[in-house]
């Protein structure tokens, strides 16, 4: 069987036609934002508070985890983080945590730019509540500077389509040039 190439490039022009065109009339809708003290993230008995605004529904979000300061104190938790990780060398399976990419060269207030379904764990993840190591995320509880207010902004895409929605994500992504994190690929 001889597969037609001209076909294959039609096919493929008219599906990025659609998400082109879905796109273009897509709307975004800021759901929340929730501003996470930094006296409550360090505190034993504010964790479990910490999460109650997460409650959100099954649908797929947009999130950006940027840090409130009134000077730039991007170089202060580059150091943390940069300590922190040179001391989560592997040791034995399971005792280190699996920390998201490192954009040193960013400058910028957005720790971080992601998706998610289920939000509201994903939200545990990076601040570190979860106990699990091994998801690639920021564990915040664990580096992160101590009178550094946290801010966690949520946004709902109109669109289902997943090609609509990484586009979504990327132009956030390159907007804010996140310290941590990757840009999601297509």
């Amino acid at each position: 069987m001889i597969i037609n190439k001209k076909k294959i490039v039609q096919i493929a022009v008219s599906k990025l036609e659609k998400v082109l065109s879905e796109l273009k009339t897509c709307a975004l809708q800021e759901k929340g934002k929730h501003v996470i003290k930094s006296n409550e993230l360090f505190k034993d008995t504010a964790k479990s508070q910490l999460l109650t605004n997460f409650n959100y529904d099954k649908d797929r979000y947009v999130y950006l985890i940027r840090y409130l300061a009134t000077e730039d104190t991007s170089d202060k938790i580059k150091k943390a983080f940069e300590d922190f990780s040179s001391k989560n060398t592997p040791k034995r399976k399971g005792i280190t945590f699996n920390l998201s990419k490192y954009n040193k060269h960013h400058n910028s207030k957005y720790l971080y730019v992601g998706t998610s379904k289920k939000l509201k764990n994903r939200i545990k993840q990076h601040l570190g509540l979860s106990s699990s190591k091994q998801t690639y995320s920021l564990h915040l509880i664990h580096w992160f500077p101590k009178q550094i207010d946290l801010e966690i902004i949520i946004i709902k895409v109109s669109s289902e389509n997943k090609m609509v929605f990484e586009s979504i994500e990327q132009a956030y992504w390159d907007n804010c040039k996140p310290l941590f994190g990757k840009r999601s690929g297509l």
